[in-house]
């Protein structure tokens, strides 16, 4: 009897043993495959530069409809078509034989179906007598939303902040004007705001802005103010650079022909 009943104990410890390593195989069989799954799933988004790529190429062929399509749901829950090709309207980038050749990224952050890519984008403008004008260089800082199954693009508003401080550094003041909002325009002419900025410790030779960083932003489709922390390298003794200063300005950004113009405003 109690031989039968040792027996008995075997047989119901190896069935136990043999349930616990089928659990355990069959686990890790299951954790394989979801691992399996998450990364085919991952692999299937592409590179948000795709974005950048076909948004040049809809810029490039002067294809607002595919520019606009390029854009995310919450920028059309904003703007309708019409009203995008309103605000692109007499935008240099969209003028017979100005085209991007090319781009280089500078910065590039990516979380899942989100990325933000700060990038160099090359311009070719029309020169005279049909050739080409000498390449432009441009900087951009692209916000990109994994929708649809492609990826969608948005021009941020610091966009504007990089094209003023190149135009500053270049001591380019028409293109400071030119950057300005429609509003400045209208009541500023272009003499008025070059005498204005005369003596402009900005443009002086030995000045430039090296970089900024972002305090406060409130963005939308077309309008945002953003506060910023920028540092101006001054100059030196013997030609040598001198000290970074950090300036703080109050920006407001209107995205107008196609691009976001800026002004400084009054902290209120």
């Amino acid at each position: 009897m109690f031989i039968m009943e040792e027996k008995n104990l075997k047989r119901i410890k190896w069935i136990v043993i043999g349930l616990f390593l089928f659990a355990f195989i069959a686990g890790s069989v299951y954790v394989l495959s979801s691992n399996n799954s998450l990364g085919k799933s991952s692999a299937q988004i592409p590179d948000p530069e795709t974005g950048i790529q076909m948004w040049m190429k809809a810029m490039n062929l002067k294809y607002v409809d595919r520019v606009y399509d390029l854009a995310p749901d919450e920028i059309k829950e904003q703007r309708t078509l019409d009203q995008y090709k309103e605000d692109n309207l007499n935008s240099t980038f969209l003028l017979p034989d100005t085209s991007f050749t090319s781009y280089t990224v500078i910065d590039k952050k990516q979380n899942g179906t989100y990325a933000e890519i700060d990038a160099q984008v090359i311009m070719q403008l029309p020169g005279k007598q049909g050739n080409p004008s000498p390449e432009v260089p441009l900087y951009y800082k692209f916000d990109l939303f994994y929708e649809h199954g492609e990826w969608k693009v948005w021009v941020d508003a610091e966009t504007g902040i990089q094209m003023w401080i190149e135009a500053f550094n270049a001591r380019n003041i028409d293109r400071v004007y030119d950057l300005a909002p429609d509003e400045i325009k209208s009541v500023v002419t272009l003499a008025q705001y070059k005498e204005d900025n005369l003596n402009n410790t900005l443009l002086q030779p030995g000045y430039s802005f090296v970089n900024y960083g972002v305090i406060n932003k409130k963005q939308n489709a077309t309008y945002s103010e953003i506060i910023a922390q920028l540092f101006m390298q001054q100059p030196g003794k013997q030609g040598n650079p001198g000290p970074e200063v950090p300036i703080q300005y109050k920006f407001g950004l209107y995205y107008e022909h196609g691009e976001w113009k800026i002004w400084m405003l009054n902290f209120s």
